[in-house]
């Protein structure tokens, strides 16, 4: 799916699967539908073990061919089996083969998109499901209103890539026939209860691992699972294959500060500046007089525009939001001053 523009979308999944595939595809498929104008999409579903789609080169051929303009958006969507042969993980094809993830996002990446988005339902190791209900979803009139803000900020607001699956290493993901995908239920549930969220991907993955480790623990303790299916595992976890500085602003970053708050108590603090960007031309005030300068490794950032930065996640919206010319305020060697710079975009 591409959305710039439009959106370049891949829905697929595998048949053998059987009424989980079909219901997955059907509610992923719908919830595009539902929430973005349909011209504003362009949209092709793979069933790998029917048709042309039975191994993994169909499936990365499928990928190759899609011609995305460099504006766009690409997403791939996939729900089937899957597992790990080291610490590598792989969706599983039906004729036996094997499609690493390596080797798709290295397909996607070659594409040279604007945003390039991979969410995969798969287990790292194989597995049968169980059961879930499903959520009602609230009204949203595309016809009228059209793309709804939730798929906006998700899909057009990020670039670079973004890379997602429902399961950690040595852990099963699940599905059943009465929602197909437990972890595409959550993100289409989400996304039609909630069409005017503006979430980034670091809050959806927050809200994946929470969802899947509540409704894991829901039905284990009602006794849904075979104990020959479950075995030891104890919760359900989603995991990143990209680091999220590189999945909210890879190639076009409009700072080019990498922060964390990991350790820090209020603000962010600056792990690393990327060369040739804004955050190393700063024109600071302090000490008596202006001066110009690039931002270090350890200062702490505290306030954009003049908000607050509470977290991580503040941090990013405030420069996402900020205009080109953007005012702050940082501490270095114990020191407060002020900075401003233009933006990369």
């Amino acid at each position: 799916m591409v959305l710039r523009q439009g959106a370049w979308i891949i829905v697929g999944a595998d048949a053998s699967l059987g009424r989980c595939c079909s219901i997955t595809v059907e509610r992923v498929t719908g919830t595009l539908s539902y929430l973005i104008p349909r011209q504003r999409y362009t949209l092709q579903t793979l069933e790998s073990g029917r048709g042309d789609y039975g191994n993994a080169d169909s499936v990365l051929r499928a990928v190759r061919d899609v011609e995305v303009p460099r504006g766009d958006t690409f997403v791939f969507f996939y729900h089937g089996h899957g597992g790990a042969s080291g610490d590598r993980h792989f969706l599983h094809m039906p004729d036996g083969g094997r499609l690493y993830s390596n080797d798709l996002k290295a397909t996607v990446q070659a594409k040279s998109c604007r945003l390039a988005v991979i969410m995969t339902c798969s287990c790292n190791v194989p597995v049968r499901g169980v059961g879930e209900a499903a959520a009602a979803a609230e009204g949203w009139d595309v016809t009228t209103q059209g793309m709804a803000p939730v798929m906006e900020e998700l899909f057009l607001n990020h670039t670079g890539l973004y890379h997602t699956n429902s399961s950690w290493p040595n852990q099963k993901s699940w599905s059943d026939t009465g929602v197909g995908s437990w972890f595409f239920h959550v993100f289409c549930s989400f996304c039609s209860m909630c069409p005017t969220a503006r979430p980034t991907w670091w809050c959806m993955d927050r809200m994946f691992d929470r969802n899947l480790k509540t409704r894991f623990a829901t039905v284990k303790e009602s006794g849904g699972f075979r104990p020959e299916d479950v075995g030891d595992q104890e919760t359900q976890h989603t995991i990143y294959w990209a680091p999220l500085p590189k999945a909210l602003n890879f190639e076009r970053r409009r700072f080019g500060a990498y922060t964390s708050d990991d350790n820090v108590r209020t603000g962010v603090q600056v792990v690393k500046v990327y060369a040739g960007e804004s955050a190393e031309t700063v024109t600071a005030s302090g000490d008596g007089g202006s001066f110009r300068t690039s931002l270090r490794r350890g200062d702490i950032l505290l306030e954009i525009n003049g908000q607050a930065i509470t977290d991580w996640n503040t941090y990013f919206e405030l420069v996402r939001l900020s205009p080109r010319t953007m005012y702050f305020t940082f501490r270095r060697d114990g020191r407060i001053y002020n900075g401003e710079t233009v933006l990369d975009y």
